[in-house]
């Protein structure tokens, strides 16, 4: 979502991550590296311990981002 925000276009879900992962600064690395290893996962898996946190921190930093942009 934020990279179609910033460009206006709409990509695929592993090129947004690679995009991420090249884009964003370190601190979300580590949350980037683990969606990747979890995209093969079920649906309905538990989601990893810390992970529903930081998946929520990660969208406040996108709503800051967005909001910055304007």
């Amino acid at each position: 979502m934020l990279y179609t925000l910033e460009r206006g276009e709409v990509i695929t879900k592993r090129g947004a991550l690679d995009r991420s992962a090249e884009a964003l600064p370190a601190e979300w690395h580590d949350l980037i590296r683990q969606v990747r290893q979890d995209r093969n996962l079920p649906w309905n898996a538990p989601a990893r311990p810390g992970s529903i946190g930081r998946a929520i921190a990660f969208v406040e930093y996108v709503r800051t981002q967005t909001l910055d942009s304007r």
